[in-house]
C-alpha cells in the first residue's frame, strides 16, 4: 500500500482492520512529509512503541497480521 500526506504531514494513522492471522503488508510513504500512527498502539493497530511511530518519506515497511493488530517487521520506524 502506498500512502502520500499530500503537502503535510499526517499524524494519528490507523489500520483499518486487525487484518487476517498471518497477512503481510508493505506500506510505503510516497509523499515528501512524515506520517505518523496514532499515539495509541490499540488504537492505531500496531505493536510498536510510541516513541517509535513515524514513516518517514520514502520509507516502506513490513508488517505482519496476528488477526488482532499489526506487527512491525522492519525495518524500524522513525520516532515521532
Amino acid at each position: 500500500m502506498q500512502i502520500d500526506a499530500n503537502g503535510s504531514a499526517r499524524t494519528g494513522m490507523r489500520f483499518g482492520s486487525g487484518g487476517t492471522a498471518g497477512q503481510v503488508l508493505y506500506v510505503r510513504n510516497g509523499g515528501g512529509e512524515n506520517v505518523t500512527f496514532h499515539a495509541t498502539d490499540s488504537t492505531a493497530l500496531i505493536e510498536t512503541g510510541t516513541d517509535q511511530d513515524t514513516i518517514s518519506p520514502g520509507g516502506i515497511h513490513h508488517f505482519v497480521s496476528d488477526g488482532l493488530g499489526w506487527y512491525l517487521i522492519g525495518p524500524p520506524l522513525a520516532a515521532g
